[in-house]
């Protein structure tokens, strides 16, 4: 044993196996085609030494850095012909094992992690942990009950013991309704099952046995590098960065059906954060309230950086009760105590905002005392709408790329296909209470276009133009058109 101390005698090891069912219910009872993927299950051990088993009809075979699918087409259940048709009462069974192959005694649990694709088809899924589960001795020979699948992180197992030259042996299977019906049709729903692994206080040296009882489980985190893989995950990880951490997806993530409510993320968190979409996607952000977003509203000590991400199918829907509320994709409201916020190769497809006072595409409102940078950014289609009412006029700042923009450089951005509009009569659109935009709302002289395009955007209804590129009675005159092309 080379580490003594409590801290560095933790050894870890997490193994991350993806079930993916996608179903597609049909008008007859040959419903639902599986195309269940694993994404390239991962060991990783320390000088622990883990691995995961699946049987694939002959015996138990190492899957650890398998590729290959459980369930679907070239999967192992598919080259062994096993049925992969789904329907109403289908229940679909996979044998698993961990063995520890190394020789320490290690304590692990096991979580399932439940992504809602599509049309809320896991309301009528139901899943079942049955331990000590083997095709040959103790197979699951038919679905007599289990728990209802719920979307996020949701713990199986409770704390295992597993001794060195150990393997224990579980089925996880998957059960679908007899009465579901028509109204999931097309839907789809993930499942990632996650094992947590820890040296347990049971090897002996100078120090007695005691010397790695407190030894924790790995939860994604390598050094200050955070991996986020679950809505669950990502939700503890904008809420608790501190400085030099980065975060980095690891997979796509889908927020449909949760309405996603983050108030403050990495509020006194220091400088020198990064958030690494890694060019996944988060699909479908939803949130009703005063402040919308992925990021909702956002406060940092330091400099930041987004970047790498893609945000679709994004709806957000406002209050505007204490006349600060701001909404988009990306950010709602931004403020700093010090340091600069970068947003980097973000990309917004399919947004639908409104209610807020502050609406953009990407960010609703940046203070004017912050400076943000937006390079290689885009928001493409649908609509950002204005509701908010000031002594019957309509006064929001609202902008296909952000609300108000208080202070920062736009470089190579672009806004295409969208309707910025308030919601009005024609009484309350009076013209010297016009703030709305098709880039920005409002835009104030520390701001600075370095190059944009707009390209089929309308503003109340009009063909985006020079005069309304900016909202006309919001924005400084300083602030240059020159670098903006307009399609």
């Amino acid at each position: 044993m080379t580490n003594k101390t409590t801290k560095s005698a933790l050894l870890t090891s997490s193994i991350s196996l993806l079930l993916c069912f996608a179903m597609l219910l049909g008008t007859t009872f040959a419903w639902f085609t599986d195309s269940a993927t694993s994404k390239g299950n991962k060991i990783v051990a320390g000088n622990l030494d883990v691995e995961l088993l699946m049987h694939d009809g002959t015996g138990y075979k190492n899957i650890s850095n398998s590729t290959s699918p459980i369930f679907g087409e070239g999967s192992i259940a598919q080259n062994n012909n096993a049925q992969t048709l789904w329907e109403p009462g289908k229940t679909q069974v996979a044998y698993l094992a961990i063995e520890n192959a190394g020789n320490l005694d290690l304590k692990y649990t096991v979580g399932l992690n439940v992504e809602n694709k599509k049309n809320d088809l896991y309301k009528v899924m139901k899943y079942a942990i049955v331990p000590d589960a083997k095709p040959d001795s103790a197979p699951v020979t038919a679905w007599t009950s289990g728990n209802s699948v719920v979307v996020g992180t949701q713990s199986v197992s409770g704390e295992v013991t597993l001794k060195k030259g150990e393997t224990h042996y579980f089925a996880l299977a998957v059960h679908m309704d007899e009465d579901a019906n028509n109204d999931y049709q097309n839907g789809q729903v993930n499942f990632d099952l996650t094992v947590l692994a820890a040296q347990i206080n049971s090897e002996s040296d100078s120090f007695g046995t005691s010397y790695d009882m407190y030894a924790e489980y790995d939860n994604g985190e390598q050094g200050d590098d955070i991996a986020v893989g679950t809505a669950s995950d990502l939700m503890t990880a904008l809420s608790n960065l501190s400085n030099g951490q980065s975060v980095t997806l690891t997979q796509d993530i889908d927020l449909t059906g949760a309405n996603w409510d983050v108030t403050s993320p990495w509020q006194g968190s220091g400088t020198d954060v990064v958030f690494d979409g890694a060019g996944h996607k988060i699909t479908g952000l939803t949130t009703n309230g005063l402040k919308g977003g992925l990021f909702g509203r956002y406060a940092t000590n330091g400099n930041v950086t987004i970047k790498n991400l893609k945000l679709e199918n994004v709806k957000l829907t406002g209050t505007d009760e204490d006349g600060q509320s701001a909404g988009g994709a990306l950010i709602g409201w931004y403020e700093s105590h010090g340091g600069i916020l970068t947003i980097e190769n973000v990309e917004v497809n399919g947004v639908d905002i409104k209610g807020f006072k502050y609406i953009g595409g990407l960010i609703g409102y940046i203070n004017p005392d912050y400076k943000v940078n937006i390079t290689n950014c885009s928001v493409n289609g649908t609509a950002v709408t204005s509701t908010y009412n000031e002594s019957g006029n309509y006064k929001g700042h609202i902008g296909g790329l952000v609300g108000y923009y208080g202070n920062g450089t736009v470089t190579n951005c672009k806004v295409s296909n969208l309707a910025v509009k308030r919601d009005g009569t024609a009484a309350q659109l009076v013209t010297s209470s016009n703030r709305a935009g098709a880039l920005f709302g409002t835009a104030t002289e520390k701001c600075t276009v370095a190059s944009a395009t707009v390209s089929n955007v309308t503003v109340d209804g009009a063909a985006a133009s020079s005069d309304n590129v900016f909202g006309p009675n919001a924005s400084a005159a300083s602030v240059s058109k020159a670098n903006i092309t307009i399609n």
